[in-house]
């Protein structure tokens, strides 16, 4: 497998010394394999999902913070209403 690999390296290396830079990215591309278009495929899918997972763990985090928040500011205002003394109601 390894030498498969070099041997690959090397034949791109030469291949990339008779094509000009700006076609060579379209010549390589042409030249894929069909394994090799499946698993640069399954590849970016893969980094898309942990991208996914990724922001949806980040927006639970700032769920629960806001949560949080929420329940400290409803814990005070509680505090504070029980805490404050009775205001006088006026009657006219």
């Amino acid at each position: 497998m390894v030498h498969l690999r070099t041997s690959k390296a090397v034949m791109e290396q030469e291949t990339r010394k008779k094509i000009p830079n700006e076609n060579w990215n379209g010549t390589f591309k042409a030249s894929e394999t069909l394994q090799d278009q499946e698993t640069r495929r399954k590849s970016n899918s893969l980094q898309m999902m942990q991208t996914r997972i990724s922001e949806t763990a980040q927006n639970r985090e700032m769920r629960l913070e806001c949560q949080r928040n929420i329940t400290s500011s409803s814990r005070m205002a509680i505090w504070k209403t029980r805490k404050m003394p009775p205001t006088p109601t006026t009657h006219q």
